[in-house]
């Protein structure tokens, strides 16, 4: 309940969180799109808990959440996430808002609503860009990261080399920190074909500057992290990469699970 409106939460998780990760990572719970136990929620909030808007914050990705608000009513808006889209302007669909606000701190957004008589009658969203050379840094905030990071700064400050162009990781296909890890993973694995997975964050490292240590960890400290190496057919190498396409470019958005190739 805020300012004098009762809102109704409801969290919805990535459908395909069993596939994406280690198994041991989900054992005892199950995951899916489950858009019918949605619409239970929510008509359980209207009739029951008598709300007067319903937010959705979804872990589906962007294109998912568009065909879920396909499917079910009475949802007033979605707060996007696990695909890392900014958009400026909101996606309508049905009578549902979908919003997306970006991904590491890029951006912040803000969402006012107008409530009258049970119902949200109107709202503002704007996306502001986080710039970090013009904001002043927050003391208190700046300490906390330096005290939890001194014991390992002389590791991590570490620099490995220098990049003549830029090391970025966030790409649809291709991205050159992905191929700098790959090429280290071939030359120290004496591998012929490396794969690694198409998840969207890292640091940015601009032409000439250090490669550190810690710019590395950012990229490979995910929570399998392990190298393996196996003895593949051409025929089973074919299979892997048409799944891999179709993981992220299913013609049904609903079966799209928001990677990069």
């Amino acid at each position: 309940e805020i300012g004098g409106a009762k809102i109704g939460i409801i969290g919805q998780s990535f459908p395909f969180t069993s596939t994406a990760n280690p198994k041991k990572f989900t054992e005892g719970w199950s995951f899916a799109l489950r858009h019918e136990s949605l619409q239970e929620y929510v008509n359980m909030l209207r009739k029951e808990k008598g709300v007067d808007a319903i937010v959705v914050l979804s872990h589906d990705g962007f294109s998912v959440d568009q065909e879920l608000a396909k499917k079910v009513t009475g949802v007033d808006f979605i707060l996007s996430g696990h695909t890392h889209d900014p958009s400026p302007e909101p996606i309508i669909v049905n009578d549902t808002v979908i919003l997306i606000s970006g991904s590491h701190g890029k951006y912040i957004s803000r969402l006012d609503l107008e409530i009258k008589n049970k119902k949200v009658v109107d709202y503002s969203f704007k996306l502001m860009p986080v710039a970090s050379n013009l904001i002043p840094a927050d003391k208190v905030g700046t300490e906390l990261v330096e005290k939890w990071y001194k014991p390992y700064n002389a590791e991590l400050n570490e620099v490995l080399g220098t990049t003549k162009g830029l090391l970025y990781k966030r790409d649809t296909f291709y991205s050159t920190f992905d191929s700098l890890i790959g090429m280290a993973i071939e030359d120290e694995m004496k591998s012929d074909i490396n794969f690694n997975p198409g998840y969207r964050w890292g640091t940015t490292v601009l032409p000439g500057d250090p490669i550190l240590k810690d710019n590395v960890y950012e990229m490979t400290a995910i929570t399998y992290p392990e190298v393996y190496t196996f003895d593949l057919k051409g025929e089973v190498i074919f299979k892997l990469m048409e799944d891999i396409a179709d993981n992220v470019f299913n013609a049904n958005p609903l079966l799209q699970h928001g990677g990069d190739m």
